[in-house]
């Protein structure tokens, strides 16, 4: 009952009363008003949030920093395991049975969009940077008709890996492993296992594409990055009709900031250098921008140096999202 009670509590006293009671939650981490969480184990990291008005049932919940569980959210698996900055939008349902193997571990940055359903009761991994688009359903068994009487019956974990994107109306079936950089079309069934870096699709889904998706040189990135810095200054003035920037070949200027790809060029406390090629930025570079205040973006690793935090780097940090960059942040 007590747990029960606890969750009608703002956030500033259930946290720390969780705590009391031997649960692990980081710094600026909030339980929100409605929000249920049975465990006999709770560990929570830094920064994130969740509900209100989830309910969270597990053995065993581990969620790591930056992590955002919206509202009305149901999550009942034996383990639920999240690395940092998972997102599970509104409406969203993961409902399994507590009992051994019917585990669900989500990794770094991805997301469960609105309205899916996924039944982890023979276990679902996800790994990083996977989109689970809305409307999808990943199941680890399928049965109706009397297995006795001939009907068929299927048991089998699913395992979605690092970078798979399934756009809206995916639903995957037990015993199939989607691998990495593969993208399944809308309105798909995915009955069986589908190999890496391939367009797929149909029901049953097939493979469209093979090599779907190859990595540019560094000339290409380099291009694309300076494109998704001019769509970040045209986007701010289609926010902002009064924001004005100036674009230069490697740059943008505005609001007395530069944010650049170029590594000579001479920036200031504020400013933010995006670089795709880690060879030409040297250790002492690095020491002297951390000095100078200058941020740093690696879009190989999708990591942010935050040397000087301001409004501006924030809107970027949710920009380039718009371009599947999902930054994780290390600040000073």
């Amino acid at each position: 009952m007590f747990k029960y009670l606890i969750s009608f509590l703002p956030s500033f006293l259930q946290v720390p009363i969780r705590r009391f009671f031997g649960a692990k939650i980081g710094k600026n981490s909030k339980i929100r008003f409605g929000t249920i969480l049975l465990s006999d184990k709770i560990v929570i990291g830094e920064n994130s949030q969740i509900g209100p008005f989830s309910l969270i049932h597990s053995k065993k919940i581990i969620i790591g920093n930056h992590c955002n569980i919206k509202p009305f959210c149901i999550l009942n698996a034996n383990i639920i395991n999240f690395q940092n900055y998972v997102h599970i939008a509104p409406l969203a349902f993961i409902i399994g049975p507590l009992i051994k193997g019917a585990d669900l571990f989500i990794g770094n940055h991805s997301r469960v969009f609105p309205f899916c359903w996924l039944e982890p009761g023979e276990g679902i991994v996800i790994g990083n940077h996977v989109g689970i688009g809305g409307h999808t359903l990943i199941f680890t068994h399928g049965v109706w008709p009397n297995y006795i009487l001939g009907g068929p019956v299927s048991f089998g974990p699913v395992k979605i890996d690092d970078n798979v994107w399934l756009p809206w109306r995916v639903f995957v079936m037990p015993n199939v492993t989607i691998g990495q950089n593969s993208i399944i079309a809308a309105n798909s069934t995915v009955t069986k296992s589908i190999p890496e870096n391939c367009l797929a699709g149909g029901s049953p889904a097939k493979v469209l594409k093979e090599k779907f998706i190859l990595e540019p040189s560094i000339k290409e990135k380099l291009a694309r990055a300076n494109i998704v810095l001019n769509e970040f200054g045209l986007f701010q003035k289609r926010v902002d009709d009064s924001f004005d920037f100036r674009k230069k070949q490697n740059s943008i200027s505005f609001n007395d900031r530069t944010f650049s790809t170029d590594y000579s060029q001479k920036l200031i406390e504020g400013d933010l250098l995006a670089f795709v090629d880690s060879s030409l930025l040297s250790n002492e570079k690095k020491i002297e921008l951390s000095i100078t205040g200058v941020n740093v973006v690696d879009l190989n690793t999708n990591i942010i140096y935050i040397n000087k935090n301001n409004g501006d780097i924030q809107n970027f940090i949710s920009f380039v999202r718009r371009y599947g960059i999902r930054l994780s942040i290390i600040e000073d």
